[in-house]
């Protein structure tokens, strides 16, 4: 399960679960809208009560997926291939490096344009 919300206008085009982040192969999920790139994974133990008493035993969540990076979708200008990850260059020449052949074939389209 996803803990976001979608903005107005806004429609879910690609779901990716098992995404390798790099460079520590992190198992994320991304979901690309028409108008967001976004990567989520599961909250950190860090000021998480619901997450403690979960592992405790002492009540029933679901664990949800939280957005840990967000960008417009058209702030990445390029995919490059990096080794044996694809590096998303954003605008300002800041990236993030994914192993995904369909992230990166939905972008390719998208840049293409």
């Amino acid at each position: 399960m996803y803990n976001f919300k979608l903005i107005d206008g806004e429609e879910i085009e690609v779901i990716c679960d098992d995404v390798l982040v790099g460079p520590d192969d992190k198992k994320c999920t991304v979901i690309i809208t028409n108008k967001r790139f976004l990567v989520l994974d599961y909250p950190g133990m860090i000021n998480n009560s619901a997450e403690e008493l979960r592992i405790l035993g002492r009540m029933n969540t679901v664990r949800m997926k939280e957005i840990i990076f967000e960008t417009n979708i058209y702030n990445i200008k390029r995919v490059v291939k990096d080794g044996e990850y694809y590096k998303y260059v954003l605008d300002d020449d800041t990236y993030v490096l994914l192993n995904n052949d369909d992230i990166r074939k939905y972008m390719d389209k998208l840049l293409e344009k």
